[in-house]
C-alpha cells in the first residue's frame, strides 16, 4: 500500500496529501512482487479477474486525487487500463470513492473549524480590548474601542453563522449543507479578521 494512503479503524480512507500520493506512485519501483503477481509472473497465480483490495484502493485514491485517465492509472498502479475502466462502471466503485471523499471532507472540515476558532478568538479580543490603530502624534499602535456600529455588525455575522451551523434560517433565509455552511463560515470570518482597520485617528498622546 502507498504510504500516503491511510486506512482508519472505521475503514475510512484518508489521503493526507493528494499531490504527494501521485508523486509517490510515480516514483515507486514497478518490479515488486505485487507487480509481478498482477502480471502473472510469480509461482502464485492470480485468479482471472481478481485483484488485491489494496490495488482497488490505490486506483480509487489516485482517481480521487485527480488522476482520471485510465492509461495514467495503469502506469501508476500496474492495473491494466481496461480493468480500470471496468472498475469505474462497477457497483462497488461509487461506494469506494465515497469512503475516500468522506475522509477527505472530514479533514477539510477540521481545517475550516480551526480557522473559525482562531477567527473567533481574534474577534473576541477586538471586542474586549479594542482595535489596533496608530496614534499619529506618537507613531505608536494603540487599542481603540470598537464602535457600536461595528460591534452590532459582528453580532449580526456571528448570529447568522451560528444559525447556518445549526441548519436554521438566517436573516437571508439560507439553507445549505453542513460542508457549505462551514466553508462559508470560515471564509467570512477570515475576511472579517483581515479587513482594514476602522477609519479614524486617535487623538492625544504625549
Amino acid at each position: 500500500m502507498l504510504k500516503n494512503i491511510q486506512i482508519t479503524e472505521d475503514n475510512q480512507i484518508i489521503i493526507a496529501n493528494p499531490a504527494a500520493l501521485v508523486e509517490e506512485a510515480s516514483k515507486r519501483r514497478k518490479n515488486t512482487y505485487m507487480d509481478k503477481f498482477i502480471a502473472g509472473k510469480t509461482k502464485l497465480r492470480r485468479k482471472p479477474g481478481w485483484y488485491p483490495e489494496e490495488k482497488r484502493i490505490e486506483v480509487a485514491t489516485l482517481f480521487a486525487s485527480g488522476v482520471v485517465n485510465s492509461t495514467e492509472l495503469e502506469r501508476l498502479t500496474g492495473i491494466p487500463a481496461t480493468v480500470v475502466r471496468d472498475w469505474r462502471t462497477s457497483d462497488w466503485w461509487p461506494e469506494l470513492l465515497e469512503r475516500v471523499h468522506a475522509a477527505h471532507d472530514d479533514a477539510t472540515i477540521s481545517k475550516f473549524t480551526t480557522i473559525v476558532d482562531k477567527s473567533l478568538e481574534t474577534i473576541q479580543d477586538r471586542l474586549n480590548n479594542g482595535d489596533y490603530v496608530m496614534n499619529k502624534k506618537t507613531g505608536e499602535m494603540v487599542r481603540k474601542p470598537v464602535t457600536m456600529k461595528d460591534a452590532a455588525s459582528v453580532a449580526t455575522v456571528v448570529v447568522d453563522k451560528r444559525q447556518l451551523l445549526r441548519g436554521k434560517p438566517t436573516t437571508r433565509s439560507e439553507s445549505v449543507s453542513t460542508d457549505v455552511r462551514l466553508k462559508k463560515l470560515a471564509d467570512e470570518f477570515e475576511r472579517f479578521v483581515k479587513a482594514k482597520e476602522i477609519p479614524g485617528e486617535v487623538q492625544g498622546g504625549s
